[in-house]
């Protein structure tokens, strides 16, 4: 009769202080790809026929009014980096970032 034994193989990952050196290639590789295949800008422009065009501006008045409701801040914060989509390298920055925090969060 045989034995069977369990083998553990051990990978090791190299890594920068807590972030893997694979998901520093993947969104940068991500990046590229939404900053000169999906062109951002185009998003700029489709506000208000596609997609109904986010709201902002600069006074007081207007972030006082979005305090008064809880997704307030947020919506605020979404009006603000929606007028950066205007710069497609800018637009693919944020699309990454958003994307690197979820993958955090997961």
């Amino acid at each position: 009769m045989a034995v069977l034994t369990r083998r553990t193989v051990v990978r090791t990952v190299v890594t920068i202080p807590g972030i893997p050196v694979r998901s520093i290639v993947f969104f940068a590789c991500f990046y590229a790809y939404v900053w000169k295949v999906i062109e951002p800008y185009l998003v700029y422009y489709g506000y208000g026929i596609i997609i109904e065009y986010p709201e902002f501006s600069t006074g007081w008045e207007f972030f006082k009014g979005h305090l008064n409701y809880a997704s307030g801040l947020l919506e605020y914060g979404a009006g603000f980096l929606s007028h950066l989509f205007y710069f497609s390298w800018l637009g693919a920055l944020i699309i990454t970032a958003i994307a690197w925090l979820i993958s955090i969060g997961t």
